[in-house]
């Protein structure tokens, strides 16, 4: 015979409401935008970087908000030099905001800011155009080393990838690119 029912449903409502919220969370979470997978090989007989990204979700760069931002977008910061100041330090800037229905994507420098170009997001110039493909959740694109890098000298390029909702970071990746001559 049970003396309190009452605190056994006031006990069972806290634990249900509790493992409700920690899963609306879980699922909230499980919905930002982000990458699932990613990778960025040198081939050295093309002389060309391809990068390939997997993201959690098929994404979507032609919604925009009041503001302008894409509901789904990344960028690559392709570092140069890593002993100088921000954004100097970058020597290509790759942005998911530039994939439009050309079929390209380009790729900008970092300095200094193109005025000229509302499409630059504040970064530089365009240093080239590349085709993309993107099917479903996958995004491939090539380009010629020295187009993402004026550090081509070096064992390997390396790179900061980040990926935003609606302009708000998401997620973000460190990788680098290793050069096998």
């Amino acid at each position: 015979m049970m003396r309190h029912p009452y605190r056994l449903i006031g006990v069972l409502i806290l634990t249900l409401s509790t493992v409700l919220i920690c899963w609306q969370g879980s699922a909230a979470a499980q919905s930002q935008f982000g990458v699932a997978a990613q990778s960025a090989t040198y081939n050295s007989s093309s002389g060309e970087v391809k990068f390939t990204l997997v993201f959690n979700q098929s994404p979507d760069f032609s919604t925009t908000d009041a503001f302008g931002r894409q509901k789904n977008s990344f960028q690559y910061f392709v570092i140069g030099d890593a002993t100088l100041p921000y954004p100097s330090n970058f020597d290509s800037i790759i942005r998911g905001e530039e994939i439009h229905s050309s079929g390209l994507i380009p790729i900008r420098n970092a300095v200094p800011p193109d005025d000229s170009d509302p499409a630059s997001g504040g970064w530089g110039t365009i240093r080239g155009e590349v085709p993309y493909t993107l099917r479903g959740r996958v995004l491939m694109f090539s380009a010629p080393l020295g187009l993402i890098s004026d550090h081509v000298d070096a064992g390997a390029v390396a790179y900061h990838l980040e990926t935003y909702e609606f302009g708000v970071l998401t997620g973000s990746v460190d990788g680098s690119v290793r050069l096998h001559r």
